[in-house]
């Protein structure tokens, strides 16, 4: 291992050097007139967290109210319960509905369902009751013919009798 010798620095470097070491250190700057520690305003302490303040109905019994100060205490709280009561309505109201509707949406699924698995059968039916439906009208076709040719055979008859 060998170790390189150090490379010597110019010698305006090191004057340069010197001369700032020597030199006293410049004044601090005045303090700004915006820092927290030199604010012209008085530091104001804060103030303890107090509790509320008491209201007419903690102050005066309700016993020493007037019946119309008593009603006026009263009617928020009646007018909470009836908005309470008025929501407990609507939503069993609600919760009805759904659950009428979604045993509504349970049997027409269960109606397609069948429907679905009974589609073949439905076939076959309908399939026989066209034939049918063909069948009856050649029978009435046939029928009518005949009739029309028994009148035809009965009115020539009856003109030969009259001759």
């Amino acid at each position: 291992m060998s170790v390189r010798p150090q490379t010597p620095l110019p010698l305006s470097f090191d004057a340069l050097v010197g001369s700032s070491v020597a030199a006293p250190a410049p004044p601090l700057p005045p303090p700004s007139p915006l820092s927290p520690l030199s604010s012209p305003l008085p530091k104001i302490p804060s103030l303890p967290l107090l509790l509320p303040l008491p209201t007419c109905r903690d102050i005066i019994p309700e016993a020493d109210m007037s019946p119309r100060k008593r009603a006026r205490f009263a009617a928020p709280s009646q007018r909470v319960t009836d908005h309470v009561t008025s929501h407990r309505h609507d939503s069993k109201e609600f919760h009805v509905r759904h659950q009428d509707a979604q045993d509504d949406e349970a049997v027409l699924r269960a109606s397609a369902s069948s429907l679905k698995r009974h589609r073949r059968y439905h076939r076959t039916t309908a399939i026989a009751a066209e034939q049918e439906a063909t069948y009856a009208q050649q029978a009435w076709t046939q029928s009518w013919i005949i009739s029309v040719g028994c009148q035809a055979e009965m009115q020539s008859s009856a003109a030969i009798e009259a001759e």
